[in-house]
């Protein structure tokens, strides 16, 4: 057994922990990080970062299919389901867990390969994959343990993959896949899959899908999602998956009755919750709960010199999220302490279309007693949407009946995920729809909406057709 003294060490190697310990040396401390399987976590190996990569894949196919639609002569050559998209994906997440590698090791972060076990506030054992052990001493800790998949209780679920952990992204695509689960995962494989030819169907036990999302975004997104070839059940239950002759047979129970569905795979999408990495978190006299491990505002638990960040700390469970409350953490221990601020956190889900909202919606802002206004423009008054051919969505703004300050906003449409910046921006510097209305923004571009949608705001939306007065 070696020693060896460090300033701080960090528990997992994901997005929260290795953002942490790069800006824990960039503030002149000694950080070593302990990962049990491969740096960047579940988001960056089989999360996030595979799920954009097959739906960058799934957008080029669709493209590729409609290419008559831009004036181009008609491709011959495209058959069936495209065979190399997982190859694909994980090659983008090799590439990216290779470069916080060499990120790390150019910060002079060490990483150590390994299960660890917190033997005192301060001192940390790790066992590596050949069963040795490891003690090293700390003046400070961070755990970063990520989230697990909730299995639900369903009879045969040996049958089905885990979307996000037990998935293997190789081999070949199915004919059909059933998903359990509408939620952002869900709804992201499922959309991806459609695009690729996949005939898929998803099973929700709520009335709705995106609970983030106002109501008649969700019906748009909903009708549109469909339009795409996705079977929806809502207020459905799984009870069963079994072997069949077709196939897995999956028994669903509805409102019409039971049905069932006859597939190739069944994938689970049904939430995950904080992992604690075998943490004996009651020895050590750490407070948790099954939301996860209680931190105050400066992210430090119950037990002093430990911190804990990301997943293991509960929702939102979101990568942005992890690193951000990682470069806090840091900062707290070797800079200037500052409380974590969720005020406003962007939500970005990866479907045809692409959805995206920050702040309020205008539900939760009825909840909360707040008066508001609304604007909304639809992409089929944009000229750049028109020239992509991606013209089904809009974009919505939240603001204060009072003061005119956005305070939330939902787009749906193409690149949500990037308009929804300028949004996120606007709520956290309290800006009013009059100075984004009149802020100058580039012609033919799609952030025009979001200038629209806040000109809707004041009345006087340029590209709208005017209302019939009476």
């Amino acid at each position: 057994m070696r020693s060896l003294n460090c300033d701080l060490i960090i528990i997992g190697g994901g997005p929260g922990g290795y953002v942490a310990a790069i800006r824990a040396s960039q503030l002149g401390a000694r950080v070593l990080v302990i990962e049990k399987d491969q740096l960047g976590g579940t988001c960056l190996n089989r999360g996030c970062i595979p799920t954009k990569a097959l739906h960058r894949s799934a957008e080029v196919f669709g493209l590729l299919k409609e290419v008559e639609t831009f004036g181009l002569a008609r491709l011959d050559c495209l058959g069936g389901r495209p065979p190399g998209v997982f190859e694909h994906a994980l090659s983008v997440a090799e590439r990216l867990r290779r470069g916080i590698g060499t990120l790390l090791k150019s910060h002079g972060v060490d990483v150590i390969h390994g299960t660890a076990q917190i033997e005192a506030a301060g001192r940390v054992r790790v066992t590596n994959s050949d069963g040795r052990d490891s003690e090293f001493e700390t003046a400070q800790i961070i755990i970063a343990t990520g989230s697990e998949p909730i299995f639900p209780p369903i009879r045969g679920l040996e049958h089905a993959a885990a979307l996000g952990t037990s998935l293997e992204l190789k081999g070949q695509l199915p004919e059909s896949a059933v998903i359990i689960g509408g939620g952002i995962i869900g709804l992201e494989y499922a959309s991806i899959f459609a695009a690729l030819e996949v005939e898929v169907s998803v099973v929700e036990l709520l009335p709705s899908v995106l609970p983030m999302f106002d109501q008649d975004v969700v019906r748009r997104f909903t009708l549109a999602l469909k339009k795409r070839g996705v079977r929806l059940l809502t207020e459905a239950r799984v009870t069963e998956i079994a072997p069949g002759d077709g196939g897995l047979e999956v028994t669903v129970v509805t409102a019409e009755g039971d049905q069932t569905l006859v597939t190739e795979r069944v994938y689970l999408a049904t939430g995950r919750r904080p992992f604690f990495g075998g943490l004996d978190l009651d020895r050590l006299g750490i407070q948790y709960d099954r939301r996860g491990i209680m931190v105050n505002e400066y992210l430090e638990t119950s037990v002093s010199g430990i911190l804990a960040v990301g997943d293991c700390i509960g929702e939102p469970l979101l990568a942005h999220v992890a690193s951000m409350e990682g470069i806090v953490a840091a900062e707290n221990l070797f800079g200037r302490k500052r409380p974590i601020d969720y005020r406003v956190v962007p939500n970005c889900v990866f479907t045809f279309p692409e959805l995206a909202s920050v702040g309020h919606t205008e539900a939760s802002a009825a909840e909360a007693g707040i008066g508001v206004c609304t604007g909304r423009f639809n992409f089929a008054a944009n000229g750049k949407a028109m020239a992509l051919g991606e013209t089904d969505g809009l974009v919505k703004l939240v603001a204060e009946a009072a003061s005119g300050r956005i305070i939330g906003g939902q787009v749906m449409g193409p690149h949500a995920s990037d308009l929804i910046a300028e949004i996120a921006l606007a709520v956290n510097h309290g800006l009013t729809a009059e100075q984004i209305a009149g802020t100058i923004h580039a012609h033919p571009t799609l952030p025009e909406a979001v200038a629209e949608a806040a000109e809707d705001i004041l009345g006087h939306a340029i590209h709208q057709t005017r209302p019939t007065r009476r």
